[in-house]
């Protein structure tokens, strides 16, 4: 009997150890968003719960990147019930998922807005990441952002006087110019 039980709990350990993952904390990292255009490029980067996502057309010219902030969580209530959420309302889990843009929240840290965006939240695990907005929107996990992702950001953040790589990436980068 004592083998049994043995077994039973070293099979069961690994089921209740990912079941207590909260859905925020299985967002973290690096991520790559698939398309149906294989031109078209996405990656997006989480830390708690601010966001950057990075997209771009490939090989085409003269076109200008889009990098761009948001702060993604969970809710206990429906933000659009109430048309504003306070950064302090953010939870790791919850039966909503909003996407809040940066360019909607005030000084005091309130995001105010006609519609706030809650795709369905459709689950996270090792390999990917899955929400429900118009369509599935697929993410895979990635170890490292490509060197043009990560180009892309260092010239946004120059832009804009901010350091994103610092800040998301937890590493540095600077430029070299050579004559």
């Amino acid at each position: 009997m004592k083998k049994t039980f043995l077994l039973l709990n070293v099979w069961l350990i690994p089921f209740f150890a990912s079941a207590q993952e909260k859905p925020l904390n299985c967002m973290q990292g690096i991520w790559k968003v698939y398309y149906d255009e294989p031109i078209q490029k996405g990656f997006s980067v989480q830390k708690d719960y601010k966001v950057v996502s990075i997209g771009y057309l490939e090989n085409v010219g003269n076109y200008t990147p889009s990098v761009r902030e948001l702060f993604a969580g969970f809710l206990d209530f429906d933000p659009n019930d109430t048309g504003r959420v306070n950064y302090a309302d953010l939870k790791p889990e919850g039966p909503y998922y909003v996407e809040l843009l940066e360019s909607d929240m005030s000084p005091d840290s309130v995001f105010t807005s006609n519609y706030f965006l809650t795709p369905d939240y459709e689950g996270c695990d090792s390999e990917g990441l899955y929400i429900q907005a118009r369509h599935m929107i697929e993410y895979g996990r990635l170890e490292r952002l490509p060197s043009k992702a990560i180009r892309y950001l260092y010239e946004a953040g120059k832009e804009r006087e901010r350091n994103y790589i610092s800040e998301y990436l937890d590493t540095k980068a600077a430029q070299v110019k050579v004559d």
